[in-house]
Parts: structure tokens; sequence; C-alpha cells
């Protein structure tokens, strides 16, 4: 798969342990799993409900964390642009979150996995034991 996706993930719950208002520890697997995706090009927005000092305080901790974004709880600049305002309901082509329908708790390993298969990644060996070569 070429083209660029955009993925909403969830903070609290999802990228940290649910201790709201404060912030818990890193899930296993999340930031391997969104410098993954960011290193591939995809577009990240996290999607929380935190504002004013409590959104502050989790973009200094992604930050001090090494995890990458381009946005939190915001529309990227040009789908602004494109659509000439800022919704409140963020954009994007996968959404991570604890609270779905579909989400039976948050287990970053099967994310990844499902993720692969969607973009295209062939797993390291899977089919002859050849190295591993980026879907890009």
């Amino acid at each position: 798969m070429d083209a660029l996706l955009i993925f909403a993930i969830d903070f609290d719950g999802v990228i940290v342990e649910e201790r709201y208002p404060a912030i818990g520890p890193l899930l296993p697997g999340a930031k391997e799993t969104i410098l993954w995706l960011y290193g591939e090009g995809h577009w990240i927005i996290i999607n929380s409900c935190r504002t004013g000092m409590e959104k502050q305080e989790m973009v200094e901790f992604l930050r001090d964390q090494g995890i990458p974004f381009h946005t939190a709880n915001q529309n990227l600049p040009h789908r602004i642009e494109m659509y000439g305002n800022d919704c409140r309901k963020i954009g994007a082509d996968v959404y991570i979150d604890d609270r779905s329908v579909f989400s039976e708790g948050i287990d970053w390993m099967d994310i990844r996995s499902r993720l692969e298969r969607r973009l295209g990644v062939e797993r390291c060996g899977e089919r002859d034991g050849r190295p591993c070569v980026s879907a890009r």
C-alpha cells in the first residue's frame, strides 16, 4: 500500500495505562508501533479528551518519551485548509481507541499485526526466510 493514512490514536487507556487525570505508564508496544507508523510516513494525531494543562502535560510526556505525532486534538493543517475549518471530529482513516465497540482491550501486538496486514507488510521470513522489507 503506497497511500499514507491518518491515524487518530487515543491517549489514556491506549498509549498509557488509564490513570486519568494522572498519566499512567506506557502500554507495551505502543511507542514501537507509533514509531513504526510515523517512520513509514503516516500521519499521527493524538486524539484525547485532555484540554488545557492536562493536554500540555500529555504533549510533554509524549515528547519526553520520544513518541512522534503531528497534532494533538486537532485536524491536520492540510485538511483544515482543504475543508476550510477544523471541525470538532478528528478526521482519520484509522482510529485506535479503547472505547470502540470493536475493542476488547488494547493489545499493541495485535494492533501491530492487524496494521501490518492492512498495510501489506510481510513479516521477516514469513514466506521463504527472506530478510524484512518495508512495504514502502
